[in-house]
């Protein structure tokens, strides 16, 4: 399938990447750039409906997009595959060991083994105002990295403005 040139929806990719679950399916529209967002039970209630005598009424978003994916033979929708918390608990580690002050450092490390690491992790961040930032600015590089590798691996071009 050629590949039309378009601008991929980074804020919605962004959410999919974060988001991802097994109950949410998200899907990158190669036409447009636009992430559809369809939960697996409209999937699955869709699928059993459709080709039946009485339409689905598509007025719904979800609806609609459902019934687009599931109706889609030529490769227009392509199924994201976000890794959710687990990428984010990872990039956590991983910035911590660039934490240089000891006790802020012990402190994150302390929040990671807590219920709830992302909460404790942003808590402990809280009092630190130049290390949050830097915290969000990594973060936010992180995923922007996993989601231009997607792309890529995908065979979909981005936009340098992206």
């Amino acid at each position: 399938m050629a590949q039309s040139r378009f601008t991929p929806d980074m804020d919605g990719l962004a959410e999919s990447f974060e988001n991802a679950s097994d109950d949410l399916k998200y899907y990158l529209d190669r036409e447009t750039g636009a992430v559809l967002l369809v939960a697996l039970e409209t999937l699955r209630a869709l699928d059993e409906i459709d080709g039946a005598d009485e339409p689905p009424d598509d007025s719904d978003p979800e609806v609609a997009a459902g019934l687009a994916v599931l109706r889609d033979t030529k490769g227009r929708y392509v199924e994201i595959h976000g890794e959710g918390s687990t990428a984010a608990f990872r990039d956590m580690h991983t910035f911590v060991e660039t934490v240089s002050d000891p006790r802020l450092r012990a402190g994150l490390e302390d929040a990671l083994s807590q219920r709830h690491p992302f909460r404790h992790f942003k808590g402990v961040l809280a009092d630190n105002e130049p290390e949050l930032q830097r915290w969000r600015g990594y973060s936010t590089s992180q995923l922007q990295a996993r989601i231009h590798r997607w792309l890529k691996a995908n065979g979909l071009v981005s936009s340098p403005s992206s």
